[in-house]
């Protein structure tokens, strides 16, 4: 029980603000970068859109 209280601690106060913080970042790209790693605006604000619970 004890490492599944820290497996889930990690998720809590690591992964979903870092998936919260990129996502934001997505948001904010240039249509240009968007064309880099092969995104359209609609998809990136799509993802970006999401809850930071939400893979």
């Amino acid at each position: 029980m004890p490492d599944l209280l820290r497996r889930l601690a990690r998720l809590l106060f690591r992964t979903w603000p870092e998936r919260a913080r990129q996502r934001r970042a997505l948001a904010e790209l240039t249509p240009e970068q968007l064309k880099d790693i092969g995104l359209t605006r609609g998809q990136a604000l799509d993802e970006a859109d999401k809850p930071m619970w939400r893979c």
